[in-house]
């Protein structure tokens, strides 16, 4: 008996949670693209009767709150969500213990800060809003106050990149691997594309170029088969008229041999023939006169 392999079980949390992660991500980009002043707020108080926000009265308050506590870099938040729940899906293991999340929030911290120092406040829908949020507020103005603005930005960007890689345990290499895969795959699905684009049109053109052919075809046919009998009614006709200009002929000829009476009831002129009559004369002549002449 050959030994029996034993299948791992089946683990279906890397799944559940990617699907979640998934679902949160579109869950906070659908708040943060639809979000309006006019919704209600914790700092204001709105008087709408309806919610314009898409993720409804929940929505408009997560997405108020994150765009006071990290402004423009809640997007990147949302980014993350996207690349935790991909790498669920790939196999990689992501804890989420204490000291990561304490990485992801210092990570969040460290690119709104940097978003402060390029962009200290953007207008949504007429509302201006900070651009790295309270936190990157704070620590953009702590970093430029102890080492000025280039190296507020040497020390955000250090360590955005230094959090990010112990928040995700991913090294930029695989990072660089993976949109190389991502590239390769988003390349070879868009050939393929192309390719079936490229054979469906010409397969249509094959079709019209028979179609045409065929149609040029049928209209030549069509115009020899015209010429052809227009040719057959112009021999039709002229022979007509040649057997009716045969018949006349033939009557003018009839008419010239009819008797004088027939002719002159008929109206038709006919010429009397002239007779020339010779007499010879044989009286003899007894004078001398005649002798004379003879």
């Amino acid at each position: 008996m050959p030994p029996q392999v034993k299948r791992a079980p089946l683990d279906f949390r890397r799944d559940i949670f990617a699907i979640l992660f998934l679902a949160v991500g579109v869950f906070l980009t659908l708040c943060l693209a639809s979000y309006s002043p006019t919704d209600p707020a914790l700092n204001s108080v709105s008087n709408v009767p309806y919610v314009k926000n898409w993720g409804g009265l929940v929505g408009a308050y997560i997405a108020d709150i994150l765009y006071i506590v990290f402004g423009f870099s809640s997007y990147i938040l949302v980014a993350v969500l996207f690349l935790v729940s991909v790498l669920q899906f790939m196999g990689r293991s992501i804890r989420l213990r204490v000291r990561e999340v304490f990485f992801y929030v210092g990570m969040l911290t460290c690119a709104s800060a940097l978003i402060h120092l390029q962009l200290s406040t953007f207008s949504i829908r007429g509302h201006e809003v900070a651009g790295g949020g309270i936190l990157g507020g704070l620590l953009g103005e702590v970093l430029t106050h102890y080492f000025n603005r280039a190296g507020a930005y040497i020390f955000s960007s250090v360590a955005f990149l230094l959090l990010f890689t112990l928040a995700t345990h991913l090294s930029f290499v695989e990072i660089a691997l993976l949109i190389r895969d991502g590239f390769l795959i988003v390349m070879r699905a868009s050939l393929r594309v192309v390719s079936m684009f490229s054979r469906g049109v010409g397969s249509m053109f094959k079709v019209g170029i028979l179609k045409g052919a065929k149609k040029s075809r049928a209209e030549i046919t069509e115009t020899e088969e015209s010429s052809l009998a227009a040719d057959a009614e112009e021999e039709e006709e002229e022979a007509k008229a040649a057997s009716t200009t045969d018949d006349e002929e033939d009557v003018d000829a009839e008419a010239h041999h009819l008797p004088p009476r027939i002719a002159r009831m008929t109206g038709q002129e006919v010429e009397e023939p002239t007779v020339t009559l010779k007499v010879r004369s044989s009286i003899s002549c007894a004078s001398p006169l005649c002798g004379a002449k003879r």
